[in-house]
């Protein structure tokens, strides 16, 4: 068991100093899939632990049903919270991240209230597999 807190620990530790400072560099597109792989983890980590799931040989549908409702709320309500919380129109779309790009694709070809309706559905999604149901 401490070779696993140690190895975790490094694991978070590493990726973070390493995508932030990829990020400084300018090296965006190597930071984003360094943190992709972070934030997968951690998450992962994290679910299995509230769930209960203490090896990769026990993950059963149920778990992949919380992670796929976990990524469906995260994409319906980040971005709002996100733009609220820097000052930004609730409709801002970045133009950095590979997700921003995106978006701004989608709503390029059918606006933005596109944008809200697939939120709308991924949220609701989200929440009911969240919730098992």
């Amino acid at each position: 068991m401490n070779w696993t807190i140690l190895i975790l620990a490094l694991f978070l530790i590493v990726c973070e100093a390493v995508f932030e400072g990829l990020s400084i560099r300018g090296k965006h597109l190597a930071s984003e899939l360094i943190e992709l792989v972070y934030r997968a983890v951690l998450t992962l980590v994290l679910f299995a632990w509230v769930t209960g799931i203490k090896s990769i040989i026990n993950i059963d549908v149920q778990f992949i049903r919380v992670i796929i409702g976990y990524v469906f709320l995260r994409f319906s309500i980040f971005d709002v919270i996100w733009n609220l919380a820097a000052g930004q129109p609730i409709n801002f779309v970045g133009s950095t991240k590979l997700f921003d790009k995106f978006l701004q694709e989608i709503r390029n070809l059918w606006g933005m209230n596109s944008v809200w309706f697939v939120r709308f559905i991924a949220g609701f999604w989200g929440v009911a597999w969240l919730l098992g149901k």
